[in-house]
């Protein structure tokens, strides 16, 4: 049996990232939450959270935008009264460093030389623009269509940047290799298995 977690997070993409988590930590996808962005999750985070007791709640939110200087004291400004079936996780500083950090997955993926993947990618300031500076790159003129911004326009990414990613992150990304370069991730892991654990023990 898969124990049920509700999610709330930031985006589609988040979704997905934190689907592939509890799947790898033997849990379940129970409920997810409208995902309308950092605002969302702040104000939705007090009033879920009564209820884990019956329903486990994982939150993920990128530290960026957390407005904190450092994530224990975002999330105890976030959640100061958590209960055991709440996980809320920072993402260091944001969801690409936790992509970013399975460098021979997203080499290989977006083709392009290990070499421009960084090695530490939970230090980078802007670490989305850092993943699409790596897929300017790529071989595939497909790859940089979708991507990178068009000139002109005032979109931060390409226009099939979620997509892309997201068929990342179900079928090649590779948590273990990464939750070695990303140390965040590797946290958000050990306690979402130790909440299976709690789970299985009743």
């Amino acid at each position: 049996m898969l124990w049920p977690v509700d999610v709330l997070v930031e985006g589609p993409t988040d979704a997905v990232l934190a689907s592939r988590l509890l799947g790898a930590c033997a849990l379940g996808v129970g409920t997810v939450y409208p995902r309308k962005g950092c605002g969302y999750v702040k104000r939705m985070l007090p009033k879920l959270s009564a209820g884990v007791t019956f329903s486990p709640l994982f939150v993920l939110l990128d530290f960026m935008d957390a407005g904190a200087t450092c994530p224990p004291e975002a999330i105890q400004g976030l959640c100061p009264e958590r209960q055991a079936n709440l996980l809320l996780r920072l993402v260091v500083r944001e969801l690409e460093s936790w992509i970013l950090a399975d460098r021979e997955g997203i080499a290989a993926y977006l083709g392009v030389a290990l070499k421009y993947v960084p090695d530490d990618p939970e230090r980078l300031d802007d670490p989305k623009r850092t993943l699409i500076n790596v897929a300017r790159r790529a071989k595939r003129a497909s790859i940089r269509e979708a991507m990178v911004p068009r000139p002109g326009y005032s979109a931060s990414v390409g226009p099939e940047y979620v997509a892309y990613l997201t068929k990342f992150i179900r079928n090649h990304w590779d948590i273990d290799k990464a939750c070695v370069r990303a140390p965040s991730l590797q946290r958000c892991v050990v306690r979402l298995r130790e909440l299976h654990q709690r789970l299985e023990a009743g």
